[in-house]
């Protein structure tokens, strides 16, 4: 029973294990992040492998109910009991979600603000002294979002050309998918 393999018995043995072993590496290092990735490779693997699906798809949902979990058995950085009004302060911080919504925020300002940029290396200094709100203290080099980083230091025009490149090269490299 199951999909066949070249590994055989005891090989599926180990792959099963290290698979084990990395899910409790993702359920312990209390990343969300790492939890979506984990349930967003599961769907896709259910997706190639219809005989899996229901497997890997009941898994996914196992993983987005320990996802949220590991947000509420951390009250200090539960970024759902920040939004309920039940949060501490510490999910406001440089590393937290809410932080990084502000920085993200900011960012698109800025962009609407400066749509020419604000200068190669200067959106964390241009965030901090406009748009940073009152109780954020942390000091910022970007604005934690490459992208966003980029579009807000070189402006509007310059990210698109970028992107505008990368997708004639994508086409013309002769790969039919995008």
């Amino acid at each position: 029973s199951g999909l066949p393999s070249p590994l055989g018995p005891r090989g599926r043995g180990a792959a099963a294990a290290l698979a084990a072993l990395t899910g409790a590496a993702l359920l312990l290092s209390n990343t969300r992040a790492a939890l979506v990735a984990a349930a967003a490779g599961l769907v896709s693997v259910g997706s190639a492998a219809p005989r899996l699906r229901r497997a890997l798809f009941s898994a996914a949902v196992v993983a987005s109910l320990l996802m949220v979990a590991s947000d509420l058995l951390t009250p200090r950085r539960s970024l759902i009991l920040t939004l309920l009004g039940r949060g501490h302060t510490v999910a406001f911080s440089a590393q937290s979600q809410l932080g990084r919504l502000t920085l993200w925020k900011a960012g698109l300002q800025m962009l609407a603000d400066c749509p020419l940029g604000v200068g190669k290396g200067r959106s964390g200094q241009v965030f901090m002294q406009f748009y940073e709100p009152a109780g954020m203290t942390e000091s910022y080099r970007t604005l934690v979002n490459s992208y966003l980083t980029f579009a807000t230091e070189h402006g509007v025009f310059l990210f698109g050309l970028c992107g505008w490149l990368v997708l004639l090269l994508w086409c013309g490299s002769g790969s039919d998918t995008l």
